[in-house]
């Protein structure tokens, strides 16, 4: 076994960097701070990864750096389970885990989705995690819009359609 002596020192071994849950707009500057982190190897992704993902990790770690490192984006359909905040910042209340998840991957190669597969399943134990397809898939996935839909309390501005 190995001790770790720093968040950095830990971050150069990891094979799995992803982020669950965070809004959209930090993405971007989340794989900004990992990136002189990455390894050979690593797989980078989110839970959930709505609205094109892999194309904005490929903007902002550059194809070149991704194709020289043999790195794997991928993204998830949607999170592993369901909570409500109990206490801001501090609790939540789990309301169930869901049995799979799909996850699409760039590229999309037979072992290296198993390898992710098998990668993720053994964080998430309840959860089966189905890796492969087009990451179409996952950037067209309606969850995001369809949980945080406009309304009356809806805190940013949006665009309401009757029909």
């Amino acid at each position: 076994m190995y001790a770790f002596t720093s968040e950095n020192e830990l971050a150069e071994y990891t094979v799995l960097h992803f982020a669950v849950s965070p809004s959209a707009y930090a993405h971007e500057p989340i794989l900004k701070q990992i990136q002189p982190h990455i390894s050979k190897g690593t797989y980078v992704g989110a839970i959930p990864a709505p609205g094109c993902f892999d194309l904005m990790a490929k903007y902002t770690l550059g194809s070149e750096f991704i194709a020289e490192n043999d790195i794997v984006i991928f993204g998830g359909s949607s999170l592993p389970w369901a909570c409500r905040t109990t206490e801001y910042g501090r609790a939540v209340n789990l309301l169930g885990a869901k049995t799979v998840v799909d996850v699409t991957a760039s590229p999309d190669l037979p072992a290296s989705n198993a390898r992710l597969a098998s990668l993720l399943t053994d964080m998430h134990h309840v959860t089966k995690y189905r890796v492969g397809g087009h990451f179409l898939i996952t950037s067209m996935w309606p969850t995001n819009c369809i949980i945080h839909t406009c309304g009356n309390r809806s805190p940013s501005p949006c665009i309401q359609i009757a029909f």
